[in-house]
């Protein structure tokens, strides 16, 4: 197993005083692609007049939960009863398996390629990929402007293109060959965050290998282990979730030729996925996260009503049947409907992805709805959050008290019959985070307040899209060399330069999409906007407004 190997193998000094996870660390957070996540949305946009976390906030405080994490784990390794588990021959040094650091750093990474405007933009991108305006219309070509592709390919002089072609396509049939491609391809935030630590980020101009982290770093921040339709075929939640385009995929092989992940498959088709441990902790402690942190935002905004939520469990019979209530014990019909939606989701979470039978199914139910009911009565205030010291403070413990049963639910299993070591979660606690991250959904997510934002949001990310990709066509027809014309921003040129030299997907200008994609998701929510409103003309913005383009 390559522990300390990189992608590119590149001589250096190995400083005695870190680490090469620690490396990896600094590498993530000195990168631009890092830094931009302070402006990019979590569930709710930056605002002016309130904190709300973003990006940033949240990838540090998974990494900060992800290391404490691993350390308690490495602790519980230590423990008699644990040493005893373990076959005999296996050893039992858990630093072959778990490393604080390395979980820290897939905590900061793991967010990497997400586009601006959190799940909005993630949905605009696979819709836009899909191509289901030009896809499935009359007209295959409907939806682009045709003056670029005319251009491109009635005055285009091939000769001049380092990137070999043996005609030239006509427009319908790159359209469609773009469209078959992409359809193929779709967009994935945990892909385009291997793409980025993998290739799209830089620390030498020379490398085409991103931040050449360790292959060890590649497994832990690898939340899905596998390519497009390559998951788990009974877990259907996970068709719409990846952390390897094709691109990558020459990254996946390694990482299973060197055991990080393990896939079985029968009758062709992939039966399970064993994820490298350090990975499986940055996923729960994601999952902890979202459940907690974001939560206590939206407390704060008074947009969550957890003291209502607290003051209709309380009211239940101490021997409530959790499993089959219906919660008439509350007086508020719209908590009570809340809560009833969240209940017949965590029963299905039950019975599908957890997979218990009606017996394990009540067990946890009923643990999880006393779990909650019994934090929220002893530490939530009764009333709307007050903004006093003493509501802060009463708000934390009820944070810390969560991520602590949380974590301390996360314990060690050895799989003697694939020779692992895997994180298991307590099945109560599972059904507990997803309680709370319920709340998020249904009363932020769901809301009409973000609905009307995201409907906006998505338009302006297909329309940048679009627009962007008929500029690089155009620039492409001028195309002479790198430099031969600035008139795109520094590092979209530089993606499509790249891929014209290296002849990506010859036959067909699918990739044109792609890197207008990988540029796209390197920008913030406010430059995304603000270059969507530039490309439509708006006359509120100078012609200097958009300076950040060159920087």
């Amino acid at each position: 197993m390559m522990l300390n190997e990189r992608l590119e193998i590149v001589e250096r000094d190995q400083e005695p005083w870190r680490t090469p996870a620690q490396v990896d660390v600094d590498r993530v957070l000195y990168s631009p692609e890092f830094r931009r996540l302070g402006g990019v949305t979590q569930v709710v946009p930056p605002q002016v007049d309130f904190q709300f976390h973003d990006r940033l906030s949240h990838s540090v405080k998974v990494a900060q939960v992800a290391a404490t994490l691993a350390r308690q784990l490495r602790h519980q390794a230590t423990s008699e009863e644990f040493r005893d588990s373990l076959p005999s021959g296996v050893t039992s040094d858990i630093s072959r398996w778990i490393d604080p650091d390395h979980c820290y750093l897939a905590g900061l990474a793991h967010d990497l390629g997400h586009p601006p405007f959190g799940h909005a933009g993630e949905i605009a991108l696979q819709e836009y990929c899909a191509a289901v305006r030009f896809a499935y219309g009359d007209d295959p070509t409907a939806s682009f402007s045709r003056a670029p592709l005319r251009r491109f390919n009635e005055k285009r002089d091939l000769s001049r293109t380092p990137r070999p072609m043996t005609k030239r396509p006509s427009i319908e049939s790159r359209v469609m060959a773009a469209a078959d491609a992409l359809r193929k391809r779709s967009f994935e935030g945990n892909a385009q965050s291997t793409r980025v630590v993998a290739e799209l980020s830089f620390r030498r101009p020379e490398s085409d290998f991103g931040l050449n982290l360790t292959w060890r770093s590649m497994a832990a921040i690898a939340k899905y282990p596998w390519t497009r339709g390559k998951h788990p075929h009974q877990l259907k939640k996970l068709a719409s979730k990846w952390s390897f385009y094709d691109d990558q995929e020459y990254i996946l092989d390694i990482l299973k030729k060197e055991g990080y992940v393990l896939t079985i498959e029968s009758g062709g088709r992939v039966d399970t996925v064993y994820r490298w441990i350090e990975s499986e902790i940055m996923d729960w402690a994601d999952d902890i996260s979202y459940a907690v942190h974001d939560l206590e935002d939206f407390f704060r905004a008074g947009l969550v009503p957890l003291h209502q939520i607290g003051l209709a469990l309380s009211a239940a019979s101490p021997h409530v049947n959790w499993l089959d209530t219906d919660f008439d014990f509350a007086d508020d019909d719209e908590i009570r409907n809340g809560l009833v939606h969240i209940h017949r989701r965590l029963k299905k979470i039950a019975a599908d992805t957890l997979r218990m039978d009606a017996h394990a199914a009540e067990s946890a139910v009923g643990g999880a709805f006393t779990h909650i009911r019994d934090t929220l009565c002893q530490l939530m205030p009764r009333g709307p959050f007050s903004g006093t010291r003493s509501a802060h403070a009463r708000l934390h413990d009820f944070g810390s008290s969560l991520i602590k049963y949380l974590s301390k639910s996360a314990f060690l299993r050895y799989h003697g019959d694939v020779g692992r070591l895997q994180l298991e979660i307590d099945p109560t606690a599972t059904l507990v985070a997803e309680f709370f991250k319920s709340i998020n959904k249904l009363y932020v997510i769901e809301s009409s307040m973000l609905s009307a934002a995201q409907y906006g949001q998505s338009a302006d990310i297909i329309a940048l899209c679009e627009s962007l990709f008929d500029l690089s066509m155009g620039w492409l027809v001028e195309y002479e060399g790198p430099r031969s014309n600035r008139r795109l921003p520094p590092r979209l040129r530089e993606y499509l330069t790249h891929a014209v030299h290296g002849g990506e997907r010859d036959g067909d200008y699918s990739y044109v999409m792609i890197r207008v994609i990988d540029y796209v998701c390197g920008l913030s929510d406010f430059q995304a906007a603000s270059l969507a409103a530039q490309l439509k003309g708006a006359s509120e913005l100078g012609v200097l407004e958009g300076r950040w383009l060159d920087v």
